[in-house]
C-alpha cells in the first residue's frame, strides 16, 4: 500500500506575463531556466560565455549582445539582471553589477562583497546556485529576490537581492586515504540594486532560498512495505527508502514520488501542510526515471539506456495524456524547464583533455519545440571542467 505522501525537486519561479506598472500590480517574475538567468518578460537568457555573460533571445537563440562586466548570471528582477565575477585585483572579492537586459548597458556597480575564500573560475550549477572551484575549495553563490508582494513591504531590505555563500573546503589524502572534510564558512549580504549598497546580515533561516527550498515531509509520513521513493532533485537521483518532495509550481501542493516495485506502479504523493490529498497514478508496467521541471509543474519520465531512452512529458498540474517526446539529443541532461512551447534543457557532450591534466565536457543550452519535438536552436555554455585527480583523493574533486 502507498502512503499518501509526495518527491523530489526544487520549485522556482514560475513566468508570469508583463503587466502594467503600478502600486497595485506586481512586476513580472522570470522564468527559471538551466544554466542561465532569464529577464523577468522572459524574452532574454543572459548565459555565461568565454570572457564574459552574452544575452541569448529565446525565441530564436541569437545573441542579442555581450558584456564583459560580467562572468556568471546570478538572477533578475524587473528591470534587471544581476550577473558577478571576481575583482581584477583582489581574488577574494567578488563584484556584482545589474545590467539592463535589453542591451546589457550596466546600470549599478554594487560594492566589493569580501569572502574568505578564493573565488574559483571553475563554475557550475550543479547546485542550488552557483559552484567556483579553486584548488580544493569550492565556493557556492546562491542569489534570489523574495517574490513582489501586492502590499508595500515595511522591511527596509525589501527588493534587495539577497546573497547567500558557502565556502567548503577538503584536506589531507594520500594513498589510500580520501580527502576529508576542512574548514567551512558561510554567510548572507543584501545588495541594494538602486544605489549599489552592501549590507551583511547574519545567515538567518528564515531568509530561505524561496525556489531552492524542498518542502518538509509531514511527520506522520512513514515509508511503506515493497516501496521505493524517488530521493533525487532536478540534477540526479536514485530510489531509495525516503524520498525528497518538491512543490507543484504555485498551487501550494508539495509531492514525492513512489515506485511500488511487485505490481511496478509510479505514483505521484501529494500534500498540502496539514492535509494529505489524494494520490495520482502516472505509469505502470515499467521501470522510469522522473525528472521533474525547475518549477515543479512538469515530468519528463524517460525509460532504457543512454542514447536508446523514450521520454514522455507530463503536466503535473493539470493532469491529461501525456506527451511522447522524441530522443533528445543532444544528451538530455536535468535540469529543464518548460516554457509555453519550448523545453530547454542542458546538454553535455563527450570530455576532452585540457590543461594541466583535466577534463574539459562541452556544454550547450538547447531550446526544443516539445509539441513537435524539433530542436529551435542551441547556444554553446562554457565547458564543465573536471580537474585532475588528486593524490589518493579519488577521481577529482567532490562535488
Amino acid at each position: 500500500m502507498v502512503g499518501r505522501w509526495g518527491c523530489a525537486v526544487a520549485a522556482a519561479l514560475v513566468f508570469v506575463p508583463a503587466l502594467a506598472r503600478g502600486a497595485d500590480l506586481a512586476a513580472p517574475v522570470p522564468p527559471a531556466l538551466p544554466g542561465a538567468v532569464a529577464d523577468a518578460n522572459g524574452v532574454l537568457a543572459v548565459v555565461a560565455q568565454e570572457g564574459g555573460v552574452a544575452g541569448v533571445d529565446l525565441s530564436t537563440g541569437q545573441t542579442r549582445w555581450r558584456s564583459a562586466q560580467g562572468r556568471w548570471p546570478l538572477a533578475s528582477a524587473y528591470p534587471w539582471v544581476a550577473v558577478a565575477a571576481p575583482d581584477a585585483a583582489d581574488r577574494r572579492v567578488l563584484r556584482v553589477r545589474f545590467l539592463r537586459p535589453a542591451d546589457g548597458a550596466m546600470l549599478v556597480d554594487a560594492k566589493p562583497i569580501r569572502l574568505p575564500a578564493v573565488i574559483g573560475t571553475d563554475a557550475s550549477w550543479e547546485r542550488a546556485g552557483l559552484s567556483l572551484a579553486a584548488g580544493n575549495t569550492v565556493l557556492y553563490v546562491s542569489a534570489w529576490i523574495p517574490r513582489p508582494q501586492r502590499a508595500p513591504s515595511r522591511d527596509a531590505r525589501a527588493g534587495r537581492l539577497r546573497i547567500r555563500w558557502q565556502t567548503e573546503s577538503f584536506i589531507g589524502g594520500g594513498g589510500m586515504r580520501p580527502p576529508e572534510r576542512g574548514p567551512s564558512s558561510s554567510g548572507l549580504v543584501f545588495v541594494d540594486p538602486a544605489s549599489g549598497a552592501v549590507d551583511a546580515g547574519p545567515d538567518d533561516p528564515s531568509e530561505a532560498l524561496e525556489p531552492a527550498t524542498p518542502p518538509t515531509l509531514p511527520p506522520a509520513w512513514r515509508p511503506a512495505r515493497g516501496t521505493l521513493y524517488w530521493s533525487g532533485n532536478s540534477f540526479g537521483g536514485g530510489w531509495s527508502d525516503k524520498p525528497r518532495a518538491f512543490r507543484l509550481g504555485e498551487s501550494g501542493v508539495a509531492g514525492f514520488f513512489s515506485y511500488e516495485s511487485a505490481i511496478r506502479r509510479l505514483v505521484l504523493n501529494r500534500f498540502r501542510p496539514l492535509e494529505p490529498l489524494p494520490s495520482v497514478e502516472i505509469a505502470t508496467g515499467g521501470e522510469w526515471v522522473p525528472q521533474v521541471s525547475m518549477d515543479g509543474h512538469f515530468l519528463i519520465l524517460s525509460q532504457g539506456n543512454a542514447g536508446v531512452e523514450t521520454f514522455a512529458l507530463h503536466d503535473l498540474l493539470r493532469g491529461g495524456k501525456p506527451t511522447a517526446l522524441p530522443h533528445l539529443e543532444p544528451r538530455f541532461r536535468a535540469p529543464f524547464a518548460v516554457v509555453g512551447p519550448s523545453l530547454y534543457y542542458v546538454a553535455e557532450g563527450e570530455g576532452r583533455g585540457a590543461n594541466g591534466g583535466a577534463t574539459a565536457f562541452p556544454r550547450w543550452l538547447v531550446c526544443i519545440d516539445w509539441a513537435k519535438g524539433k530542436i529551435r536552436w542551441t547556444h554553446p555554455l562554457p565547458s564543465r571542467l573536471l580537474p585532475a585527480p588528486m593524490a589518493g583523493a579519488g577521481p577529482g574533486r567532490p562535488r
